[in-house]
């Protein structure tokens, strides 16, 4: 890990004196042991450090990158892995790319108007001019996509073609799955539900954000942007209302246990199987496994080990990705803090799980805020208490929203009776997410400087 801090934050020399500099500390801590110990671990560290400046070193793009086709204006087939809706059109990522007929490796974004209706799992056909990612408003936006293996944009004025496979790869029907299933649970949401509740609605369940500008700037105001991306957050939520149901039906949290994880890796499954929903399970499985067997192994060693593991996989997510940041941090938030704030919480109820619930948002935001405040530079004046106003509907929003969307399937009309229970809830949310953010300066731009001051 610290071999790939250093890769991605410093220069050439700056490396080599890293590397002096955990030596020496190293060398200062290990100052009691005897001479063979200390020349083995040193030696491990050395090997560890080598190994992730070399992984870091070897990512980015190929010798067939499709950056060889940037700057063109080119037709472009792929298959749809990411379908997000925008106030502006639909944004599609695009996988197995293949470009004026000759195939090529990495992904592209493509921007279509919003009368495209292609999901996931649609293979697309486009003609747009290639475009190099660019950094805007201090924002890398070109490592982020990077991180993701997306090195050019394009921005199609038609509405995309959909091709037809004749031959579909078990990937193909998988990703295809995702899709239409993504797509039902769209449109009973908004069958039953009406706007901004149903996109609240489907920001919570499958990481939906369309959401209207006026709405995004609110949840950013306010500080819950988290709340509709399925992040670490959602993924903690769908593990205890599956704990609290399964030890309702007279299961031992052991028995519970790996029925729990199954809980989880369907939710990874219906909210996309995307790299962020896949790492907040990772780390959501992590936590619940850390608490599962208790001092037979140590939490911090699962931690490293797994955090090693995905970097391993894309060493760009340590700088690049702070969504990778904030699931790491509020995972170790949950570990070490969640036990601890609910002994002090003895005045809240533990019925339906409401103090653990409770003290579970308050450790992942204690755990998150430093990132938050260096990443976006925005302080929300009113995010802590908008938080422990509004997160403790969202488990009642899923488990209430997920039965309403299974039951409408009955009938629209009868659905939309079923969903009142979830309408009122949701609407609590937004009416406080939507009052808080009138609340003048309730969010104010810190410098960086000034930021990492208040961090510190």
């Amino acid at each position: 890990m610290i071999g790939i801090a250093a890769a991605s934050w410093l220069p050439g020399w700056g490396i080599v004196a890293g590397l002096i500099a955990v030596l020496a500390v190293l060398s200062w801590l290990t100052r009691s042991l005897e001479i063979v110990q200390r020349a083995m671990l040193i030696g491990v560290v050395l090997l560890g450090f080598s190994v992730g400046v070399g992984r870091y070193a070897s990512v980015g793009p190929g010798a067939n990158s499709v950056v060889k086709d940037v700057g063109r204006k080119v037709t472009i087939e792929g298959r749809v892995v990411v379908a997000d809706r925008r106030d502006q059109g639909m944004g599609y990522t695009l996988d197995l790319l293949v470009i004026d007929d000759v195939p090529r490796n990495d992904r592209v974004l493509v921007s279509a108007p919003i009368s495209s209706t292609a999901m996931i799992g649609d293979y697309l056909r486009a003609t747009c001019a290639l475009e190099q990612p660019e950094p805007f408003d201090g924002f890398a936006y070109d490592r982020f996509l990077a991180a993701k293996s997306i090195y050019a944009t394009c921005r199609s004025l038609a509405a995309s073609f959909i091709i037809e496979k004749d031959v579909l790869s078990w990937s193909d029907h998988f990703w295809r799955s995702i899709g239409s299933f993504h797509g039902w649970i769209d449109d009973r949401a908004r069958a039953i539900l009406p706007e901004p509740q149903a996109t609240l609605l489907l920001g919570l369940l499958i990481g939906e954000d369309s959401f209207s500008d006026r709405w995004k700037e609110a949840f950013r105001a306010t500080g819950t942007s988290h709340i509709v991306a399925a992040s670490g957050y959602n993924v903690a939520i769908v593990a205890q209302l599956a704990l609290i149901a399964l030890v309702t039906l007279g299961l031992y949290r052991r028995q519970a246990y790996p029925l729990v994880l199954f809980a989880i890796g369907v939710f990874i499954i219906v909210a996309g199987a995307g790299a962020a929903v896949v790492r907040a399970g990772i780390m959501g499985v992590l936590a619940l496994t850390a608490r599962h067997v208790g001092r037979h192994t140590s939490p911090r060693n699962i931690i490293a080990l797994t955090i090693v593991v995905l970097l391993l996989v894309e060493p760009r997510l340590l700088r690049d990705d702070v969504g990778f940041q904030l699931s790491v941090a509020a995972t170790i938030g949950l570990i070490a803090l969640t036990d601890r704030i609910a002994s002090r919480l003895k005045m809240i109820p533990t019925t339906f799980g409401i103090r653990e619930s409770l003290a579970s948002t308050i450790a992942a935001t204690i755990a998150t805020v430093s990132i938050v405040l260096l990443s976006f530079g925005k302080l929300s004046i009113v995010a802590p208490l908008v938080n422990l106003l509004v997160l403790p509907f969202v488990p009642y929003a899923m488990a209430l929203g997920a039965a309403a969307i299974a039951l409408s399937s009955i009938g629209s009309s009868l659905g939309v009776w079923i969903a009142l229970p979830v309408w009122t809830v949701l609407v609590t949310m937004t009416e406080i997410i939507a009052t808080a953010s009138r609340i003048p300066f309730a969010s104010i731009m810190i410098s960086p400087i000034l930021g990492a001051g208040i961090v510190i």
